[in-house]
């Protein structure tokens, strides 16, 4: 998976990526669900096997093993539970009796986004089936997918455009100390630039030992080698073996090891093009020290903490715009109010937060109070059950039951605004309070599966927040490990 990649392809496997983790926290959430007096189980049931059987065919072909799954069966199996449960009455039963079955409907929803999104990755565009706002990119050519990825990252809070101007700028400066100091072979200053800036100033600094000591150690090899006045021929015969061992195993011996053999491989080539001598080496080691310095100072002193300093903001900006959702969406299905830019707003934070966190990852940084795997899961939840809600239960029919509706919401949403407060402090996430109990009524007929929806969602949403540790062993431990690899 290439997170930064603008394809469909891409876009759909990252999509795909974040359905997964939610399918198996929510899946392990059922199977520790009280379901003796659940109402609708066998619709549950068959809707849930169903739901396996899609994932199977996913898994299969992702492993190349099996055909690109669709959607038929799944889609039949929803219209089936939602049969069964305008043939079951559920008036005068409380909402946690159907709690059940709106966990099962939310993982047959999830699957059917998981497999619309692999049947895009697969190279199809099934527009009969998207849901345009989760899906807008499967119909759009890649120039237009390339351009909007370029605009989204149109930002200074963008990790992305922060890599780029500090790469630029680190090879403006070293052009300009190298055309001051007259350097023979000054475009070496900026591809040592290039070989040791990182993300941020303290991976710059890790890569800068094992640079210079094996650019040095490279230096005195290729000098003994032009002391000894070899015929140009004997060079011809070494370059490509020296080539061939640095492009094979400089990459996995490190750094060091691919900054000494590329050393030798240029002092091969221009031994061949001009005369030289064991001067050569020492110029290469003075412009691999200068450029080494410009791109210490760069690191220093532009954005200094690369993927760690965004990932908060970001996160955070993610957090609040979670809390918009949660709001506009349960406005939108108990008072049947506008759906306005939340939606949207959340998805673009989402990026920068994923982005964030996927330079993050590849940093070496101390542990984190913060489960970032943990949090960015908890607006995803928000963005992808509101999509789902929205696309699949009634708006506005849910006005007798509006302010306690707007309660709960209201309630979820300071736990995202409040996480969102204590990241932009540089704070571990708070404490979540138990939830404000509310009465929910019992005589609203065909509305109260609405409801219970909608209280799965909420409760979903502050069991993320709120974190659950748990021993190794246990289910949900092994299946979040899981799906933390998954995505």
């Amino acid at each position: 998976l290439r997170p930064a990649s603008a394809s469909r392809r891409d876009r759909a496997l990252s999509a795909a990526a974040g359905t997964t983790r939610l399918l198996v926290g929510r899946a392990a959430d059922l199977y520790f669900q009280p379901d003796r007096e659940a109402v609708t189980r066998p619709a549950s049931a068959r809707l849930l096997r169903a739901a396996a059987g899609c994932t199977d065919t996913v898994a299969g072909w992702l492993y190349g093993t099996g055909p690109l799954p669709d959607t038929d069966r799944l889609r039949a199996a929803l219209a089936d539970f939602r049969k069964a449960r305008t043939e079951t009455d559920p008036s005068g039963l409380p909402p946690e009796r159907l709690e059940l079955g709106a966990l099962a409907l939310s993982l047959g929803e999830w699957t059917k986004t998981l497999v619309v999104a692999i049947r895009i990755a697969g190279g199809e565009r099934p527009t009969s089936l998207l849901e345009p706002s989760a899906f807008w990119y499967a119909s759009r050519s890649t120039p237009y997918l390339w351009w909007h990825r370029l605009k989204e990252n149109l930002t200074p809070r963008s990790v992305a455009f922060q890599g780029a101007l500090r790469l630029a700028a680190a090879l403006a400066v070293a052009r300009l100390v190298a055309g001051e100091l007259d350097l023979s072979h000054g475009f070496w200053v900026l591809l040592t630039i290039m070989t040791v800036l990182r993300a941020s100033a303290a991976e710059t600094r890790s890569a800068l030992k094992p640079a210079l000591i094996g650019t040095i150690a490279g230096s005195v090899v290729a000098a003994g080698l032009l002391l000894l006045g070899l015929d140009p021929t004997v060079y011809a015969v070494l370059l490509p073996l020296v080539m061939l061992l640095g492009q094979s195993a400089g990459p996995l011996l490190g750094l060091g090891w691919s900054q000494a053999l590329f050393t030798l491989v240029i002092t091969l080539v221009f031994a061949q093009v001009t005369p030289v001598d064991w001067r050569l080496a020492e110029v290469r080691v003075l412009d691999v020290v200068i450029g080494a310095i410009v791109g210490v100072l760069i690191g220093l002193f532009a954005w200094p903490r690369g993927g760690a300093g965004e990932l908060r903001r970001a996160a955070a900006n993610f957090m609040a715009a979670s809390a918009g959702v949660v709001r506009e969406t349960v406005a939108v299905m108990a008072r049947g109010s506008h759906q306005g830019s939340a939606l949207p707003e959340a998805r673009g934070a989402s990026l920068l937060a994923e982005a964030s966190f996927a330079l993050y990852q590849s940093e070496r940084h101390p542990d984190s109070p913060v489960d970032w795997q943990a949090t960015l899961l908890a607006g995803h939840h928000a963005v992808r059950g509101a999509e789902a809600l929205v696309r699949s239960c009634p708006a506005g029919g849910l006005l007798p039951c509006d302010a306690q509706l707007t309660a709960a919401a209201e309630d979820v949403a300071t736990c995202f605004t409040r996480a969102a407060s204590s990241l932009q402090r540089g704070e571990a996430l708070p404490e979540v309070p138990p939830p404000v109990p509310v009465p929910w009524p019992n005589d609203l007929g065909q509305d109260l599966y609405v409801i219970a929806d909608l209280r799965v969602w909420l409760t979903g949403l502050r069991d993320d927040l709120a974190g659950r540790p748990e021993p190794s062993d246990t289910l949900r431990a092994r299946t979040t490990r899981v799906a933390d690899g998954a995505a």
